[in-house]
């Protein structure tokens, strides 16, 4: 097809320059095709792209920039990376939220130029949750968000539903799973989603989303000021 191709156009190649093409490699079961592919992997991934970003981000702007300027181009710069489609691959192993909690841990001690406070103290500075409770708003404003402005090509309530449908955020509307869940599934999304919305307090339905992610949030920060624990990883989550 190729030497058609370049025959139509009046080109020539090189064959001897050209890679060999190799056979696809055929996955004919789905349990094959999950020992192939982690999610760890994908974390580790993404965990070093975000040092290489953080490290040039310190080479490039020392301690005499403010820390408003080295907070912003964290949370721009890397922190937007550790964020990216995490719907899909959100930690649910302790070694992978370790390991993508380091590099907040590491970045708020260059931020506030401060490697003597404990994690949470510089993250109360920085007023910043820790990055397992900004995944886990990130869930829910993906939620909210569909819910109230949903999209022609998907609806999210084909996946998972209220006990009761007559309002949306009652207090009585608890979400219930679509279908039954599965060892493989229960850490994907919309497994996941229903555990974490039942623990949210009432939230009035009238409110537009915008502001309902804005009472979440301060929720959420209240629970950090109250339990977090940075020597325990369960504290981490809401």
């Amino acid at each position: 097809m190729l030497g058609q191709w370049c025959c139509d156009n009046g080109m020539s190649f090189n064959e001897m320059k050209t890679s060999r093409s190799w056979p696809p490699v055929l996955i004919k079961t789905l349990e094959s095709f999950s020992l192939l592919t982690t999610w760890s992997n994908h974390i580790s991934s993404i965990v070093k792209n975000a040092y290489k970003t953080l490290g040039l981000i310190r080479r490039s702007f020392s301690a005499s920039v403010d820390t408003r300027t080295r907070r912003d181009l964290y949370l721009y710069l890397v922190r937007s990376q550790l964020l990216y489609c995490s719907l899909i691959w959100r930690p649910y192993l302790i070694k992978d939220i370790k390991l993508l909690e380091q590099v907040q841990r590491r970045a708020t001690k260059y931020i506030l130029n401060d490697y003597v406070s404990d994690y949470k103290s510089r993250l109360i500075s920085l007023n910043m949750l820790p990055l397992m409770m900004v995944l886990e708003l990130n869930d829910l404003s993906f939620f909210i968000n569909n819910t109230s402005k949903p999209s022609p090509s998907f609806d999210i309530l084909n996946f998972i539903r209220f006990s009761d449908s007559s309002t949306r955020f009652s207090s009585q509307s608890k979400l219930l799973y679509a279908s039954p869940s599965s060892s493989k599934t229960r850490h994907s999304y919309f497994n996941r989603l229903p555990r974490l919305w039942n623990r949210l307090p009432y939230i009035d339905p009238n409110l537009s989303a915008a502001l309902a992610i804005s009472r979440i949030k301060i929720y959420f920060w209240d629970q950090f000021l109250l339990h977090f624990d940075s020597s325990d990883v369960c504290s981490y989550h809401l």
